[in-house]
């Protein structure tokens, strides 16, 4: 949010996606999800968008069903990030210890894993442009 309210203004077209992070061995890990399951406030952001950058089309990104570390207790992650203040990084790290680990889910016994993944991802992005829609009145209107 706060890069966005920084460069809100020169913003020509944007990506999102709802995510939940939580600490784990590495650092922390995080998964993508739904808009409106996972920890970022669309309700905000849409507001922000409306105040900032009217107009500009919102791309739903549906990555999801997939943990990824960030693996910052590892030799040479932080060689990336030479400027970087703690004090940048606080909130991020609060968010992450009220987070909750989410489990990867299978497909059932007999279900291809591509058809699985695609129905999955199909899912996830009608629920995020329902959200959208009817929680943070994004969209066009007819």
């Amino acid at each position: 949010m706060v890069a966005f309210k920084n460069l809100g203004s020169t913003v020509i077209c944007t990506s999102v996606r709802d995510v939940q992070v939580w600490e784990s061995e590495e650092g922390v890990t995080f998964q993508g999800m739904a808009i409106g399951d996972g920890i970022m406030d669309y309700q905000l952001f849409s507001q922000i968008m409306v105040e900032l950058c009217p107009g500009v089309p919102i791309h739903v990104e549906t990555i999801s069903n997939s943990a990824r570390p960030i693996p910052f207790f590892k030799p040479g992650f932080w060689d990336g990030f030479p400027d970087l203040q703690a004090s940048e990084i606080i909130d991020f790290l609060k968010l992450a210890r009220k987070g909750i680990p989410l489990e990867i889910v299978q497909p059932s016994a007999g279900t291809d894993q591509r058809d699985f993944d695609v129905e999955l991802q199909q899912t996830e992005l009608l629920n995020s442009l329902d959200y959208l829609r009817n929680n943070c009145n994004a969209g066009l209107k007819s």
